[in-house]
């Protein structure tokens, strides 16, 4: 193991180089609780303790749970994992042969940017939230059903539409857009929230259909420019179909350090480089809880308990999403991670994709990991 550091305003930046075996199915929320107890003497007390340690000492007990942290993480698979505090970079690791100029697959935590772009495409006058898609879809004009999905609903995946999971996630489909826009509406739009990639490619094709008549650019050459672009993004890849459409619910190709930016965007309000990119009141109905699912808001999780994932909905489905490992405190709630603060908000995919922002703390989390971690 080669060991370097460098310093970041105050704190030791540790670059951990690693080659250790994956040994366990799952990132645990254990994790956020070791970086969470890394905050705790400087942030967490709102007075000063009688035996508190000296801010020395304070430095290097943070240092020591970071660096529990990483190890835990690259114990289980873990690629890489950044840590901002107060806009600050203050700690970043890399195992399994991981480096800082590596982009990963970031799989569903891609889902966020879709969120965040619908609202700037809102303040750029293109949509309304609650617009019926029929009127940009009008092949769904016959089909009464349909005609009620509005796109919030596609959003926060409460459309009611078969999520043809398996269908959309394998390489047998060419045109995933025309595919999805042509799925069975099995339940009433608004009713229950089923986790897929359904809603997203036909929010693909709506977002397509959007912009042909307007700015004449793809999704995500949209997204570049109106948002990525601005914050200092520049994906190195993004996955497509065979017909060329863009991967909407798990196509994004990144570095750490580029998707802890999108998280920082996230936790100024929606600024960057002294620009108000999307306006603070448009962001946060990111972060609305959906009246199917309290965990979920259009297209961040949540740390909202229930009492039961029966919750999700009135028909009770129960497809909790693969990459998800919920939590249950001591009164038998569940939770994306109990010993982490009500406002945490992540994007999470598979292979323990992970990017936590906890705006009380003032801090971005980004977990990058590998296989089924």
């Amino acid at each position: 193991m080669t060991v370097f550091a460098v310093q970041r305003s105050g704190y030791s930046c540790v670059v951990i180089h690693s080659f250790l075996p994956a040994i366990s199915k799952r990132l645990a929320p254990a994790a956020i609780a070791l970086l969470l107890s890394a905050l705790a003497p400087a942030t967490l007390h709102a007075q000063p303790q009688p035996d508190a340690p000296a801010p020395k000492q304070q430095q290097e007990q943070q240092q020591a749970r970071y660096e529990a942290a990483a190890t835990y993480s690259a114990q289980r698979g873990g690629l890489a994992m950044v840590v901002l505090k107060d806009g600050e970079l203050v700690y970043e690791n890399y195992a399994n042969g991981a480096d800082f100029t590596q982009p990963f697959r970031i799989f569903s935590g891609t889902k966020s940017f879709w969120g965040v772009l619908i609202m700037c495409m809102a303040q750029d006058k293109l949509v309304n939230l609650n617009e019926p898609v029929w009127e940009t879809l009008i092949e769904w004009h016959a089909d009464a059903r349909k005609k009620r999905i509005r796109l919030e609903q596609l959003l926060n995946q409460s459309s009611g539409l078969d999520t043809a999971f398996y269908a959309l996630n394998s390489d047998r489909v060419e045109h995933k857009y025309r595919y999805a826009v042509g799925l069975v509406c099995e339940t009433e739009p608004g009713a229950t929230f089923h986790y897929g990639p359904g809603h997203y490619y036909v929010l693909g094709e709506f977002i397509t259909r959007k912009l042909e008549t307007t700015t004449h650019e793809n999704p995500v050459e949209y997204l570049k420019r109106r948002l990525l672009t601005p914050i200092g993004i520049e994906t190195a890849d993004w996955v497509t179909d065979k017909a060329g459409n863009p991967y909407m619910p798990s196509g994004a190709v990144m570095t750490a350090r580029q998707w802890a930016k999108f998280g920082q965007f996230i936790l100024d309000g929606g600024r960057a480089d002294g620009q108000q990119i999307l306006v603070p009141d448009l962001l946060r109905e990111c972060f609305r809880p959906s009246p199917t699912n309290p965990q979920y808001g259009l297209s961040f999780w949540l740390n909202n308990p229930v009492q039961d994932h029966r919750d999700w909905g009135q028909q009770g489905v129960l497809e909790v999403p693969h990459s998800l490992n919920f939590e249950k405190d001591d009164q038998d709630r569940l939770w994306i991670s109990k010993n982490a603060p009500r406002d945490m908000v992540a994007a999470i995919g598979a292979e323990g994709q992970r990017l936590y922002v906890i705006p009380s703390l003032k801090l971005v989390i980004v977990r990058l990991g590998q296989g089924k971690t």
